[in-house]
């Protein structure tokens, strides 16, 4: 190549980088506006968000979460940090459903903004932290827009965003030990965390024995005290929902195919600048620091495949699989895009890695239109409570209670987890479910449509179908999720 045709080459690739900022800080902004409109959204907009409102419900009652499963309400499996800290906001606003999908936005916040931090420290520039922060906003798309729900896993995914710059930036003993007490925090937001430790842990076996034990010895002291606590309460309920009822389900081989076929294809752009960087920075003779970005690669990815396997796992479990994918775009990225010169062994080395930035925005991108609420939601739920308050008290709303305000019935999902696994453990509740059908105890019962044909076995000698608590069930729709249809109303034979 001519003089005046690399001239000309390095002028065209100098200013990609900022297009892909540019794009990073429209995808964000997209998402905010989607954020937004989903934290002010007064319905679910996932089928378990009212559960979740009645965790938190529970705590600010001081009541306990982890407890023999009763009519009005069994636990989830997932440990309880995001209930405590949506307690500790509570006082903020609405519990259905602003403050916990706000507490969830802001973690997805908190998850972008430790891109940043972590691509300067690696050499790279703001502009490739907005373009990491973009792509993985416009990532959202990939979990049916999970980031802003009232869920476990943007918080969980925040935690394990702090572990890993921790990880980064790690130098003594008492750092990495810091590092396992992140963990520790990650699994107390969901068991996962453990998972992810111990992988980070393992891997850096490699570069010290004593950093690895450093991690371990500060996940154990995160995680065995208040399970020491907790067993010497006697709270075996908490082990049951928390423990057993995950390693009953087990892993589904059957879904690796999906996972392949599905699940990765869309990152693998920016798994291919990752293990470029890896390469390069052992070749370089940076092992240490490759030996860190290879265990932040190995936890976040192993996180997710063991939790897209676990039977019933959903997509919200490939969250920390996006947050990799941005950290891999903008460190991977940056780092290769400095080191790929206009000499003649390395001239490919930068359009390379501009094909592969600008294919991951676009197998990622998404308008988000089939992920917005619907407009006229606050009527719809007006109209949804006023036909509540017209039927016979008191109700049982199965997962439905923040209807109401109050948890006002077990969702089926939680039942199901319970009898599967223990069916022993189940049959109290099931018997107090058909003792109170036979008595009459309820003047009507709540369930969308789908759980209502589902479990007319249950309910129909002792109820019939009076009609649904709106017409407008595009209004009540989930957009992520599975949709269970319209809630209807049953009222005694």
């Amino acid at each position: 190549m001519t003089q005046d045709g690399r001239l000309a080459r390095e002028r065209a690739l100098r200013w990609l980088p900022l297009a892909f900022g540019i794009a990073g800080a429209l995808g964000l902004g997209a998402w905010l506006q989607l954020a937004w409109q989903q934290i002010v959204h007064p319905l679910e907009l996932f089928g378990h968000e009212g559960v979740i409102v009645d965790h938190v419900a529970r705590l600010l009652r001081g009541e306990a979460i982890y407890g023999p499963p009763e009519l009005k309400f069994v636990p989830f499996l997932y440990t309880p940090g995001y209930y405590w800290l949506c307690v500790a906001f509570s006082w903020l606003g609405d519990l259905a459903f602003i403050v916990p999908r706000a507490v969830s936005a802001l973690s997805t916040l908190l998850a972008m903004g430790c891109l940043v931090p972590m691509i300067l420290r690696a050499g790279g520039n703001v502009v490739w932290g907005i373009a990491a922060a973009g792509v993985y906003a416009l990532g959202a798309s990939q979990v049916e827009a999970w980031y802003a729900l009232a869920q476990v896993d943007s918080l969980f995914v925040a935690v394990l965003a702090l572990a890993m710059t921790a990880v980064q930036r790690a130098r003594t003993a008492m750092h990495w030990f810091a590092v396992g007490l992140l963990f520790a925090i990650a699994f107390w937001c969901k068991q996962s965390g453990l998972f992810a430790g111990i992988i980070v842990a393992l891997v850096m076996v490699l570069a010290s024995f004593r950093y690895s034990l450093a991690i371990v010895a500060g996940i154990a002291v995160g995680i065995v005290p208040p399970l020491a606590w907790i067993a010497l309460a006697g709270n075996d309920w908490f082990f049951f929902y928390v423990f057993a009822i995950p390693a009953g389900f087990g892993q589904d081989l059957a879904k690796l195919g999906l996972l392949l076929r599905h699940d990765v294809p869309p990152l693998l752009p920016a798994g291919f600048l990752g293990i470029g960087l890896l390469v390069m920075l052992w070749r370089q003779g940076q092992r240490d620091l490759a030996l860190r970005y290879a265990a932040i690669g190995a936890a976040l990815a192993g996180t997710a495949i063991a939790g897209r396997l676990h039977v019933g796992g959903h997509v919200n479990t490939l969250i920390p699989a996006l947050w990799l994918m941005a950290l891999s775009l903008g460190i991977g990225g940056s780092f290769l895009w400095q080191h790929g010169g206009l000499d003649s062994t390395s001239r490919w080395a930068r359009p390379l890695v501009a094909v592969l930035v600008a294919l991951q925005f676009a197998l990622v991108s998404d308008d988000f239109s089939r992920f917005r609420p619907a407009s006229n939601g606050a009527a719809v739920a007006a109209e949804m409570r006023a036909t509540l308050a017209r039927a016979q008290k008191p109700l049982l709303l199965p997962g439905l209670g923040y209807l109401i305000g109050e948890p006002a019935g077990a969702d089926p999902v939680a039942v199901n987890d319970v009898m599967r696994i223990s069916p022993s453990r189940a049959r109290p509740f099931l018997e107090a479910l058909q003792e109170a059908m036979v008595e009459r105890r309820f003047g009507g019962v709540v369930l969308e449509d789908f759980l209502r044909q589902r479990y007319e076995p249950r309910y129909g000698a002792y109820c019939r179908a009076v009609g649904p608590l709106t017409v407008d069930s595009d209004a009540v729709r989930p957009r992520a999720g599975l949709d269970f249809g319209t809630p209807w109303l049953l009222a005694p034979r």
